[in-house]
């Protein structure tokens, strides 16, 4: 019997394989239960650069519009960018056609609240049960909304960031920098953006076609082009984007690429250098992030796993900054998400106010006391639920934290495990001050 196709729901919306678990007709549901409780609009609409995303985007807004929505669609943008055009429109809300970091084959859908962010837990579980209801009541011709096009959102995100950064500082310094966006939503607005701030730039894969000529997450294992490319340039760094440009990794000069943890890590740093303040980020991330914010005498707050958990978090307490540790950098002075833009120019801006003029890797050599494992696992519910309920035991005299599959923290190291939100698997991550060390506790977790 052949394996049914993956689908996911969780809290980074729906995805799918396209045409297989991510059809049509679930797509319009989706689509006729958001905009039914949010009519009459407007909602924005956008997508990144798979080559389904026009079927199902054409197919989001037929549906958007069926049950009286406005329509404002912004075409190919980097998600975050998006998420400032629900803002900026003072929108009811919007739906982001990507996979985000999935291989070509999937597409999804991310939905957005009105408060500029992925829709919070309760809202997804909402939106979820009422996309299992029959269809939603149609609207009758007269009340149908035309959809408008609007080109701005690119201007208004790289607008915003300049404002949030020492523009002038990172002019000065003249950088030389390599970009490579996968060919995804980033090409259309990070030379813009690194353009504005006087830049010069070296691309690689800035072709907005959705063909992947690596794998999608920006993982220092698909970087090997970007790191030729840094080399030949002699660029001050090199920047790594997914398809739909929320997550960032980095490589230095000497083109070796970094950990996307130490991406959150650098961030962070500066940030914290401008303006005290507490930090989010989510259990899965890097104790790189409590080093940095126990130097500056600040808090850390951890969530589960999830760009929304974060989000609320940061919201609660205020955060001066928060993020992902598969290099999902939040700057809430820019946008309420994972925004690679904006941990490009916070990047720049670190290298820019360096007292001592570090080149990137001496300042990543600052940061890179720990090593981090990050693997897969393809267990079946059973396995998973074993291996879970065995943590306890097995780590009798660690720290537990429930609630996202479990973590274990001690005074070496942590290990947590988890299944993912957006794939069919289980992540399995182990930290620790050596190689060696983190391995036996990844080895002890999934024994």
């Amino acid at each position: 019997m052949a394996t049914p196709a993956p689908l996911k729901i969780s809290v980074s919306g729906v995805r799918g394989i396209v045409g297989a678990s991510l059809t049509p007709a679930l797509v319009l549901r989706y689509a006729l239960a958001f905009g039914a409780r949010r009519a009459p609009g407007p909602i924005i609409v956008a997508r990144d650069t798979r080559p389904s995303g026009v079927m199902l985007g054409d197919i989001v807004c037929g549906g958007l519009q069926a049950v009286g929505c406005r329509v404002i669609r912004v075409g190919v943008v980097p998600t975050p960018t998006a998420l400032g055009a629900v803002l900026a429109a003072r929108a009811r809300g919007g739906i982001i056609v990507t996979a985000s970091h999935n291989p070509a084959p999937w597409n999804g859908m991310k939905f957005v609240g009105a408060h500029g962010s992925c829709l919070t837990p309760p809202e997804m579980d909402e939106l979820v049960a009422a996309a299992q209801r029959p269809a939603e009541a149609l609207v009758p011709w007269h009340r149908l909304k035309a959809s408008r096009g609007d080109v701005r959102a690119v201007e208004q995100h790289v607008a915003r960031i300049l404002r949030a950064v020492d523009t002038k500082a990172i002019r000065r310094r003249r950088f030389t920098v390599a970009l490579d966006s996968c060919n995804g939503a980033g090409a259309v607005a990070t030379p813009r953006l690194l353009k504005a701030l006087g830049c010069r730039v070296v691309g690689i894969h800035v072709t907005p076609s959705g063909d992947f000529p690596r794998g999608p997450e920006p993982t220092p294992r698909h970087l090997a082009a970007l790191a030729g490319a840094v080399r030949r340039a002699h660029a001050a760094v090199g920047f790594a984007q997914d398809p739909d440009a929320d997550r960032l990794s980095l490589v230095d000069e000497t083109g070796c690429p970094l950990s996307e943890e130490l991406t959150v890590g650098i961030a962070v740093q500066h940030r914290l250098r401008q303006r005290r303040g507490p930090v989010v980020v989510n259990l899965s991330t890097s104790r790189i992030i409590d080093d940095v914010a126990g130097a500056a005498g600040v808090t850390v707050w951890r969530t589960p796993v999830g760009e929304v958990h974060v989000v609320h978090r940061m919201r609660q307490v205020h955060a001066v900054i928060g993020g992902e540790g598969n290099g999902g950098v939040i700057d809430p002075r820019v946008t309420w998400g994972r925004d690679s833009l904006a941990g490009i120019a916070l990047v720049l801006e670190a290298l820019a106010h360096d007292d001592d003029g570090q080149p990137l890797s001496a300042v990543a050599a600052r940061l890179a006391r720990w090593t981090m494992i990050k693997r897969i696992r393809r267990w079946s519910p059973s396995q998973t639920a074993r291996v879970l309920a065995s943590l306890r035991s097995r780590f009798r005299h660690g720290r537990i934290t429930a609630g996202d599959g479990i973590r274990v923290d001690l005074p070496e190291g942590w290990v947590h495990v988890r299944p993912s939100n957006t794939e069919p698997v289980v992540r399995v991550f182990a930290e620790a001050t050596t190689a060696a060390q983190a391995e036996r506790l990844y080895r002890q977790a999934v024994a």
